[in-house]
Parts: C-alpha cells; structure tokens; sequence
C-alpha cells in the first residue's frame, strides 16, 4: 500500500486508490502481475473477468485511501 500511495504522489490526477479485504480463498484467484518492480516492489493484482462476480460477492471491506 505505501508503494502505491507514494506513486500516487508523482501523480496528482489519480482519481482514487481504494484497499479492500476478501475472504483468502478468493485472493489466491487473483491474477498477480510483476508490474515495474522498481516502481511497485509487490506487484499488482488484476480481477479477471472469469473471477470478477466472485470478487465483488466476497469483499469483507472497501476503503478509499486517497
């Protein structure tokens, strides 16, 4: 998340970064992206189409965060 937010910095026209929490089980269904590891360390995690509706049924919480 502090990756995320310090990039944001370099990028005053983002709309919104909002952290969310689901249930492990539908995490491990994400689809991890190495995205420029020099600027997101972590990585990223796409919701594909085939997992969306799981997704969007499983989310504990939603935060906007900036």
């Amino acid at each position: 998340m502090d990756e995320i937010l310090k990039l944001s910095d370099d990028f005053p026209d983002s709309v919104a970064i909002f952290k969310e929490r689901t249930p492990k089980e539908v995490f491990i269904k994400l689809d991890f992206n190495a995205v420029d590891t020099r600027i997101l360390k972590s990585g990223s995690l796409t919701v594909g189409e085939d997992v969306l509706g799981l997704f969007n049924k499983s989310l504990i919480e939603v935060m906007q965060v900036y």
